[in-house]
């Protein structure tokens, strides 16, 4: 037994101790998992967006070839003689004079502005002048004849023209006094319109 222990010992002190320090080196060396790697086809693409940001031509601007800014264009002028027309009054008499106001300035050589054109517009942006007839009513009698009667209606029209852009008065006013009956009102109201609207011209 005491030879079988003398053994061991010289056994145990015969060993090159380096082998358990080498072992305690490798445990230390072990390397932590690297972090997994990109997928090749990100990679790829990655490289083909830097190739083509760095062979991308450089804008060349050639003499000669900058673009102009173009002009601001001009508002279109309405014609020299434009004109929209106003009609104030009561009564069915309104229709009859602006109907007539319309027949007598075109024939005076007026450009005649519909209203439904110019609704909602500037009116120095459509028509040159604005005509406004005003129609006041002077009183009314009745006349008698042969055992019949009949109302005779007097009013007085008047007509002037401004300017759209400034709004003063340009021509007029020109007035006239009418008496009709309703047998007479159509060709009575055409004789005094256009006797005013000539006039009107003429200022003009």
């Amino acid at each position: 037994l005491l030879l079988a222990g003398f053994c061991m010992i010289a056994r145990y002190y015969m060993m090159d101790p380096s082998s358990d320090q080498e072992a305690v080196l490798s445990a230390d060396k072990i390397e932590e998992p690297k972090p997994a790697n990109e997928p090749e086809s990100t990679k790829k693409v990655e490289s083909v967006k830097e190739l083509a940001v760095n062979l991308a031509p450089e804008p060349v601007v050639l003499a000669g070839q900058v673009k102009e800014p173009e002009p601001v264009k001009k508002p279109v002028e309405p014609g020299q003689n434009s004109v929209l027309i106003t009609v104030s009054g009561s009564g069915n008499v309104v229709q009859f004079v602006s109907t007539y106001t319309e027949e007598a300035l075109t024939k005076e050589k007026f450009e005649i502005v519909d209203s439904s054109f110019a609704a909602g517009k500037e009116p120095s942006s459509v028509a040159r002048y604005r005509v406004t007839v005003a129609i006041t009513s002077m009183g009314s009698r009745t006349l008698k004849y042969y055992g019949s009667s009949s109302q005779v209606h007097k009013v007085m029209i008047s007509m002037k023209a401004t300017a759209t852009k400034t709004g003063k008065t340009v021509a007029g006013p020109v007035s006239g006094n009418i008496e009709f009956t309703n047998l007479n009102i159509e060709q009575n109201l055409k004789e005094v319109i256009t006797e005013l609207s000539s006039k009107l011209k003429k200022a003009l």
